[in-house]
């Protein structure tokens, strides 16, 4: 790791400053998730934008996908904007009273009723199960 050698070898740093510093760059580079996670969020902040979602909407929809870590669980044919569209849409069904099958995100990600119903019960089948009641 020629990164952590040159903060190694930089004489103006104390000790616990460069632990801290090789500990943030291995946290960085070594998580698997960071990236996947960031690209979710660019999805989301994309499709919240579209579907014109308010931000207790939105933080709701980043609770979910943070989560649910793995999107095979939901749908393994089915991509992540299409599972992101279908936890924005769901929300949205879900504090405003609208016909959501007439949204334009539908014909955008090729969204069908069979797949917003399926991956939206999986999010609750996965919620009863792995989350408890406070």
């Amino acid at each position: 790791m020629a990164v952590a050698g040159s903060i190694l070898n930089d004489v103006s740093l104390k000790t616990n400053q460069k632990y801290h510093r090789i500990k943030k760059l291995e946290a960085r580079f070594n998580n698997p998730y960071g990236a996947d996670f960031n690209d979710k969020k660019r999805i989301l902040n994309y499709i919240s934008n579209c579907c014109n979602l308010n931000n207790f909407e939105k933080q709701e929809c980043l609770d979910i996908i943070t989560r649910i870590e793995n999107f095979d669980i939901l749908c393994k044919n089915c991509s992540s904007e299409q599972i992101i569209s279908v936890i924005c849409l769901r929300t949205k069904k879900k504090y405003r009273k609208t016909e959501i099958e007439r949204h334009k995100i539908w014909e955008d990600y090729n969204l069908t009723w069979k797949r917003y119903i399926t991956i939206s019960d999986r999010i609750g089948d996965y919620f009863y199960k792995h989350c408890s009641i406070r």
